[in-house]
């Protein structure tokens, strides 16, 4: 159990680092950001399907990690970082106002999600829920596909 606490959480220290130090290069810095939202993510998901335990500490790891990439990610889209190496749609310099405001809602939900300090599973699943309906949503509307 401790071992997945402290393989997210230096994981996504190394990522967010790394995130810190790339700012010369927007494109990068949004794909480490997003490895460590991913990162995150699939710890919390493991959680749910019961491939890997509920833990308080990994819970509120998860929460932390897609809580710093919410609050930074949106620093990274310059004009003209939408040439290159990107998932990054168009549609998020055309629609910046929309973008974000998506980033603001995804920043409330983890905001609320710190908050709630889930305990046990079911209310990890609620607050999970809600955070990760904001990663789809963007990712829908603001992302290329494969």
């Amino acid at each position: 159990m401790h071992r997945t606490t402290l393989a997210l959480a230096g994981f996504s220290l190394a990522v967010m680092a790394a995130a810190a130090f790339a700012t010369e290069d927007p494109i990068k810095t949004r794909q480490s950001l997003m490895d460590a939202n991913g990162a995150a993510a699939g710890a919390g998901g493991a959680m749910l399907k019961g491939e890997a335990p509920f833990s308080e500490a990994v819970a509120k790891s998860v929460f932390q990690t897609m809580h710093a990439v919410s609050y930074s990610f949106g620093d990274y889209f310059p004009a003209g970082s939408d040439k290159g190496k990107t998932k990054a749609s168009p549609k998020i310099w055309e629609d910046m106002a929309g973008f974000t405001a998506a980033l603001q809602k995804f920043q409330q939900d983890t905001d609320a999600a710190i908050a709630a300090k889930p305990a046990d599973l079911d209310s990890f699943k609620t607050a999970f829920g809600q955070v990760t309906s904001n990663c789809k949503a963007c990712h829908d509307k603001y992302r290329l596909s494969d």
